[in-house]
């Protein structure tokens, strides 16, 4: 005869199963579309912020944020026109034109990987990207001897084994060098 039944093993103790956690946003900042992630796994806490489109998109003119602004504050036509003519009274004379100014947010990324019980500030990545570019084109004057046309601002902390022109659109200052020798 059979001896008894074995006993069923012992139920896991609740504070032995780690709690995870995952919160997403998704969003449209200055036209480009993106995802936010934060993530709690086990003994990692991870965020995440990237691009979800990578198609072409559209910069956003000055004139665009400032109608939607006004459209969400939910301004009247007065406080529009008080606003309006401060705009106006910064081109003076006609020869700025704040409505032809666009913003581009041409890349955004970042990604931040730390393991609990590391010391405060420490973690085991953080990867970085961002590139925004401002375009003046006939929106200032020109001076005969300087036009200014853009200007841009591009910060990244990548590993090695990324393509940073993949994420930048932006040549590296040697290759650009190069090719002005070149050519």
């Amino acid at each position: 005869m059979p001896g008894p039944a074995p006993a069923p093993a012992p139920a896991p103790k609740n504070e032995d199963t780690p709690i995870n956690v995952r919160v997403g946003i998704n969003l449209s900042l200055l036209g480009r579309e993106i995802a936010a992630i934060y993530e709690k796994a086990e003994n990692h806490h991870r965020v995440l912020v990237a691009p979800t489109d990578f198609t072409d998109h559209k910069p956003v003119s000055f004139e665009t944020m400032i109608n939607q602004f006004k459209s969400v504050l939910g301004m009247n036509e007065q406080e529009t026109n008080n606003i309006g003519e401060q705009i106006t009274s910064l081109d003076e004379g006609g020869k700025i034109d704040l409505k032809k100014i666009t913003v581009d947010l041409e890349t955004i990324y970042l990604y931040i990987n730390y393991k609990s019980g590391q010391p405060k500030g420490q973690m085991e990545s953080c990867e970085f990207a961002l590139s925004v570019k401002v375009s003046f084109d006939d929106a200032l004057p020109d001076l005969g001897f300087i036009q200014l046309h853009s200007i841009s601002l591009k910060i990244w902390k990548l590993p090695a084994s990324i393509d940073v022109n993949r994420f930048m659109l932006v040549e590296d200052i040697q290759t650009a060098h190069d090719k002005l020798i070149a050519g």
